[in-house]
């Protein structure tokens, strides 16, 4: 294999090395791959465990270029500043008279609070049914606050 080191001249020292660099090269090349092959093995015994991300216990997902409906794209959640309650809140203490849902969603949106929810105005009715600092008169349809 190697000859004695006082024997080794240093053009094969450096052959030595570069084949030592090749064989690397292709052992990590060879992780690669066999890393891929591994995730899509444990993504595939997830998704028949029932754990696979975003799928429902029990069910399995469809095979990658099966073909039929596209794959579900998640969208990512809009940032703010402070939350919701607190942008409700301020809306609602600049307007003591009170606000129908319809109005403190508009006012809350045009003081910046993003969202990209597709009934947004479910949203905000939650977060007024939930919070006790918020007092719906059911007579006129008006949020204000306690």
């Amino acid at each position: 294999m190697a000859k004695a080191p006082s024997n080794i001249s240093l053009a094969e020292l450096q052959a030595l090395l570069d084949e030592q660099k090749n064989r690397l090269a292709d052992l990590k090349k060879k992780q690669t791959e066999l890393q891929k092959e591994l995730d899509e093995v444990n993504q595939e015994i997830s998704v028949l465990e029932g754990e696979g991300k975003g799928k429902r216990k029990g069910r399995r997902g469809r095979p990658a270029g099966s073909g039929g409906k596209k794959k579900k794209v998640r969208r990512r959640r809009a940032k703010n500043s402070k939350p919701l309650k607190a942008f409700v809140t301020e809306v609602l203490t600049d307007n003591k008279k009170g606000l129908t849902l319809q109005q403190v969603m508009d006012k809350v949106q045009k003081a910046g609070y993003k969202s990209k929810s597709k009934n947004f105005k479910n949203v905000l009715y939650q977060c007024l049914y939930h919070n006790d600092q918020f007092v719906l008169d059911s007579d006129k349809g008006i949020y204000t606050l306690k």
